[in-house]
């Protein structure tokens, strides 16, 4: 809820011969940037010639004036200009009475205009279990929910970040093993009470095929080969079309090489298979953006010896991903 205070009780005001009080005062004081605090008089009786005039602490002064209200009317003014920032203000609010008398108020408030927190999604980290972002403002605390692919929930955690600055790198886990398509809806609140939504979606398919046997130290695709990639072709296509209803996917294909030869030549090999791969499935018509990489002997399935022939290492591998140009984010405007 926006923190509203009502100052009618705590405002002194001079002396006065009528039996109620006029009018009743309230400040809308915390908003987000963009928007301007206010000040909203309403009329006990008929009133009229009201006057608000405001000194800023920080600099600058305000006038403002309405010809008048009947009882139960309201009139808001608005303060400031809605540049973020807290500001303190000093004034007073006359007004004049059927009766030819006037009321005076003193007024002293402060109003906070909060810039909009956002989150930055850094990486997903699926072996820990490990989620890093960052807020643009001073966050307070997150609320992480873990949604499997049929849209149950299998986790939700709570996190601590009092104190962190702005743009710091956070951090929240979970406790369950993630599905090949998890969704996270986190929410962030800063220090203020503002709160920041996202929703990012992870994906991480391995598709299972045939491998493509190259000749040595070639990267042509032999025709008798081309059998392999169509039904692999087959088996991406099904499962992009299964996973989009949650996140736009890409496909990645990796090459990777045993230890047999130079580190150097293995990594080029595996680039350059990895890319044949990749514009074989683009010439065919693959609906998602897919490109190749190559790994050499970096990142092998079986650790060995340098000059080891080991045949779980020659291999590319099909990987969709989400792509995270598909997350979102959303704000919602409630202080303390």
């Amino acid at each position: 809820m926006i923190r509203a205070a009502l100052l009618a009780a705590l405002f002194a005001h001079a002396p006065s011969r009528a039996a109620a009080q006029p009018v009743m005062i309230k400040v809308q004081n915390q908003v987000p940037a963009g928007k301007r605090p206010t000040l909203t008089v309403s009329a006990v009786i008929r009133v009229s010639d009201l006057e608000l005039t405001l000194t800023r602490a920080e600099g600058g002064t305000a006038l403002g004036r309405h010809p008048g209200l009947r009882g139960g009317q309201s009139f808001a003014f608005p303060i400031g200009d809605g540049a973020p920032g807290r500001s303190h203000y000093q004034g007073t609010l006359k007004v004049a009475m059927e009766s030819g008398e006037s009321w005076q108020s003193d007024l002293t408030f402060e109003t906070v205009v909060v810039a909009e927190p956002k989150i930055t999604l850094a990486k997903f980290d699926l072996e820990k279990n490990l989620l890093d972002f960052s807020l643009s403002r001073s966050a307070k605390n997150a609320d992480l929910t873990v949604i499997d692919e049929n849209g149950k929930t299998i986790d939700h955690v709570t996190a601590s970040f009092e104190g962190a600055l702005p743009e710091a790198r956070l951090q929240v886990g979970w406790n369950v093993q993630s599905t090949e398509v998890t969704r996270f809806k986190l929410r962030v609140t800063d220090v203020d009470g503002f709160a920041s939504n996202g929703l990012f979606t992870s994906l991480r398919v391995e598709i299972p095929h045939d491998e493509v046997n190259f000749a040595s130290g070639s990267a042509v695709i032999e025709d008798s080969e081309r059998a392999k990639l169509d039904e692999a072709y087959r088996r991406i296509v099904a499962t992009s079309d299964k996973a989009k209803r949650f996140v736009r996917c890409r496909l990645l294909v990796q090459g990777h090489t045993d230890t047999l030869g130079t580190k150097e030549k293995n990594q080029r090999l595996s680039s350059e298979r990895a890319t044949a791969i990749a514009l074989y499935f683009k010439k065919k018509g693959l609906p998602i953006p897919v490109s190749g990489e190559g790994h050499g002997e970096d990142r092998p399935r079986v650790k060995t010896p340098d000059e080891t022939d080991e045949r779980a290492n020659r291999r590319v591998d099909y990987v969709l991903t989400a792509d995270q140009a598909g997350a979102s984010t959303t704000t919602e405007w409630k202080g303390r």
